[in-house]
């Protein structure tokens, strides 16, 4: 079980498939070690969706990478180049001379 989601495409199937086997899962019938073996398969499966969507997002909002990093939460980390942002110059400043003769009043 180490596929991964690549596509929207694959994001769809898997959705229809989850939705399938959900359906199949609450079959009161069904034996409990194949029900088990289909919901690992299934938690697998929407774990892998999560991963898939939230690296597409992470691609459209990159500012999300860090939030996903401080929840602990993993995403398709697809090698993506990162914003060039150039530093600021620093703004000149100049004192400017201040009278401060009369501060206390007095001259």
């Amino acid at each position: 079980m180490s596929r991964r989601i690549q596509n929207d495409e694959q994001y769809d199937k898997s959705a229809m498939w989850l939705v399938q086997k959900a359906g199949e899962l609450s079959d009161p019938l069904m034996p409990d070690a194949e029900k088990s073996e289909l919901m690992k398969k299934y938690d697998f499966v929407s774990a892998e969706m999560q991963r898939y969507r939230r690296g597409e997002l992470a691609k459209e909002y990159p500012g999300l990478r860090k939030i996903y990093a401080e929840l602990g939460w993993v995403f398709n980390d697809t090698p993506a180049e990162p914003p060039k942002v150039e530093p600021a110059p620093e703004p000149k400043t100049q004192a400017k001379k201040v009278n401060l003769s009369d501060f206390l009043g007095e001259e």
